[in-house]
C-alpha cells in the first residue's frame, strides 16, 4: 500500500487547549529527539501523513504545513489571529528546523533564525527593519550549550515592549 496522504484542518481554541490533539485522535511521541505526531488506529501508532492547517476562530489561518511519517516537513506558515503573518520556515525531514526561519510583528521583520548544524545565528531587527542585535547559540539543549553575541548596538527605531 502506498503512502496515503490527509488532510486535516482544525479551529484552534483561544485560550489554546492541549486538547485539540486528543479531539483529533492524534499523540505526540515522548520518544522523538523532534516534535512528531501519530494516531492510533486498529491498536497500532501510524505516524501521520497529512497536510495541516488550523484557523483562528474569526476564521484566518494560524498554520499552515505538512507532516511525513510524523515529522513537521517542508515549508511552514504561522499567521497572528489579526491576519499578518508571523513566521515562516522549513522543516528538514526530520523534523527540524532548517536553514533561515523569519519572525514578524504585525506584518513587519522582527528577527531572522538561521539554523547551521550545530549552531542557530539570531538577528534582531528593529522597526524599520535595521539590524540590530546578532547573537548565536552553539549546542543548544546540551551540556555544552553557549552564546556568543557578535552585533550589540541600540536599536534606532525600538519595538515598542522594548523602550
Amino acid at each position: 500500500m502506498g503512502l496515503v496522504i490527509k488532510t486535516i484542518k482544525t479551529i484552534i481554541q483561544v485560550p489554546q487547549s492541549d486538547s485539540f490533539e486528543e479531539s483529533l485522535n492524534l499523540h505526540w511521541d515522548e520518544s522523538s529527539e523532534t516534535d512528531r505526531l501519530y494516531q492510533i488506529e486498529d491498536g497500532k501508532k501510524v505516524y501521520l501523513n497529512s497536510n495541516y492547517e488550523s484557523y483562528w476562530p474569526n476564521g484566518r489561518l494560524n498554520g499552515k504545513g505538512a507532516y511525513l511519517n510524523g515529522f513537521r516537513v517542508g515549508f511552514w506558515q504561522i499567521w497572528e489571529e489579526s491576519g499578518y503573518i508571523a513566521f515562516h520556515g522549513v522543516y528538514s525531514r526530520k523534523g527540524k528546523r532548517f536553514s533561515k526561519w523569519r519572525q514578524y510583528k504585525s506584518g513587519v521583520l522582527y528577527m531572522i533564525m538561521d539554523h547551521g548544524a550545530n549552531w542557530i545565528q539570531y538577528d534582531g531587527y528593529d522597526m524599520k527593519g535595521n539590524l540590530w542585535h546578532r547573537s548565536r547559540i552553539y549546542n543548544e539543549w546540551t551540556d555544552n550549550e553557549y552564546w556568543e553575541t557578535l552585533i550589540s548596538l541600540e536599536p534606532l527605531y525600538p519595538w515598542p515592549e522594548e523602550t
